[in-house]
């Protein structure tokens, strides 16, 4: 299959999972099931493998995914669980049990924002230890590490693979780990283990292991004037020139990894597209800022590809407003996505999840039709975002004008439409059929398009049974917010043609692809009866100014 093949669900390929996932199996069975699915994401989105390979031949192609899997007890008595009850962020002596790897004292505080639990829930945990655990590897074996609840992300492997896109860009990113754990004997569930940032860790990265260290959260700017660093309890300035741009403040290396990387994890709760969870070091004063992720949790998270994110960051900005430094970023990326590179990105991921959900079916077996689902899902996630990161490239060099994704009926998401989320349409070939299962009078859908600048005449095909409502419908197709409709008296019973011409500025300031990157979207009022849509006709011309 050609390499610009988006996969529109678990089920693509004709490999069907809803009746294994919705029924009550054997973890085994859903292991099985991952690894089949995963292995067929790899063919259908990088071609060139004869078959589908079987389990027993999976890891074969690749390396094992390497991480660690714990059981980690924590201990803390009802003084201190009160203190975290009042003062969540502040630290309380506790004592971890690690299975096989005896106990280690610690201080433990909360942790977390928008995944923040209370301590009587499944709260997020820094952990701060004396000595690291004895015998244990990768972020078990510093004096500082979190355990993440990943309340953002169930299938638990988003920051996990994220963590080696940034290194692939040469990023720094802390180690990761995974573990079952408990406290004070009730179980939480699986977390991830993650590196904390201590002098060890800039030390190995950086070569030196003093300096300055600032934690960026939510909504803070590397140019604002105010920043919280990790050294004080206070705040402190950062810098005084207000009019300091990237160039002599972060190491411009450093910014164009950083927005490659967010673009190919579509991490849209990072530095660039988020202005959240990254850290700034400065080993010395008259040396640049470095900057690396904290965490990738909100990696893979959305349906929204790399290519439609909006970088927020005023650095970022400021940096692509540039075209040489736009070029290399893209020259970052096209290496990056490669066909031997997509190769490899893909097998790490899926074989990571297949290795991933196995160890965690074993530990929790009542958890993992959910994990094995929610790893389908990201896993479809990773290799879209791949799919359009390489057509947003194609269409950098003109190659494309628009994508076609709109011809296929499975490409088509329910925006408006029944309370279950779900708008009962079927499809006939390219023909796709909207009927009306709710009180609502209107459906809505759309499915994502990229187009480069130009004007283009768009047309579409609609079909209107007659229904007993004295109400006419009234379909109306759009870009973006650019629509085109009709009165619908003449609809009834023959197709009939609907079309506009719409047109996409050139106004791409501070963007990493000069192109638009939105939706078609299908919207029909007064909704009684059927409505059909012929995609096969419908279609976008690119016309020529």
């Amino acid at each position: 299959m050609a390499d610009n093949s988006r996969i529109t669900s678990p089920t693509s390929g004709g490999f069907h999972l809803k009746k294994l996932l919705h029924s009550s199996v054997e973890a085994e069975a859903l292991i099985t099931a991952l690894s089949l699915a995963t292995a067929l994401i790899c063919i259908i989105a990088v071609g060139g493998l004869a078959r589908c390979p079987a389990k027993d031949n999976l890891k074969s192609n690749i390396a094992e995914p390497t991480f660690g899997f714990y059981d980690i007890g924590i201990e803390v008595d009802a003084s201190a669980c009160d203190a975290l009850r009042s003062t969540p962020r502040s630290d309380v002596d506790g004592v971890l049990a690690v299975s096989g790897l005896g106990q280690v004292s610690a201080k433990l505080h909360l942790k977390g924002h928008g995944s923040f639990q209370t301590i009587d829930n499944k709260p997020n945990f820094t952990c701060k230890l004396r000595h690291p655990v004895v015998g244990a590897a990768g972020p078990m074996a510093v004096t500082k590490f979190h355990l993440h609840n990943n309340a953002q992300d169930p299938s638990l492997i988003a920051d996990f693979l994220a963590r080696k896109v940034y290194r692939r860009l040469g990023i720094p990113a802390g180690q990761i780990a995974f573990a079952r754990v408990s406290l004070n004997g009730r179980p939480l569930g699986l977390y991830t283990v993650t590196e904390g940032i201590t002098h060890t860790f800039l030390a190995s990265h950086y070569g030196v292991g003093s300096g300055r260290l600032i934690e960026g959260e939510e909504g803070d700017e590397v140019t604002g004037l105010v920043l919280k660093s990790t050294s004080v309890t206070k705040e402190q300035t950062f810098c005084e020139d207000s009019a300091i741009d990237y160039r002599n403040l972060l190491k411009v290396e450093d910014l164009r990894a950083m927005i490659a990387a967010e673009c190919l994890c579509a991490n849209r709760d990072g530095y660039i597209f988020g202005r959240n969870n990254y850290w700034i070091y400065q080993a010395k004063f008259d040396e640049p800022w470095r900057i690396f992720p904290h965490t990738a949790d909100g990696a893979f998270s959305f349906d929204q590809t790399g290519p439609m994110m909006v970088p927020v960051a005023s650095l970022a900005t400021d940096l692509l407003t540039d075209e040489s430094q736009r070029s290399i970023v893209l020259d970052l990326l096209r290496e990056q996505t490669a066909p031997e590179k997509v190769r490899s990105l893909l097998e790490e991921s899926s074989f990571g999840a297949f290795a991933f959900v196995e160890a965690a079916a074993n530990r929790l077996p009542g958890e993992a039709a959910g994990r094995c689902r929610a790893a389908l899902h990201l896993l479809r996630r990773v290799t879209n975002n791949v799919v359009d990161i390489r057509t947003a490239l194609r269409m950098e060099r003109g190659e494309l004008a628009f994508t076609e994704t709109f011809r296929s009926p499975l490409e088509w998401r329910t925006k408006v439409g029944n309370p279950d989320g779900r708008t009962r349409y079927a499809s006939n070939g390219n023909i796709m059929t909207i009927e009306r299962g709710t009180k609502i009078p209107r459906a809505v859908l759309e499915c994502p398009i990229f187009l480069r600048p130009g004007r283009y005449k768009l047309s579409a095909w609609v079909y209107c049974e007659r229904a007993s409502s004295p109400h006419s419908p009234f379909p109306e197709v759009s870009i973006g917010l650019r629509s085109i409709g009709c009165a619908t008296n003449s609809l009834y019973g023959r197709w009939t043609a609907i079309e506009t011409v719409v047109s996409v500025p050139d106004r791409f300031y501070g963007r990493l692809f000069h192109l638009e990157a939105t939706s078609m979207v299908l919207s029909v009022n007064n909704f009684c009866g059927r409505v059909s849509v012929d995609l096969g006709r419908t279609g976008l011309e690119h016309l020529r100014d």
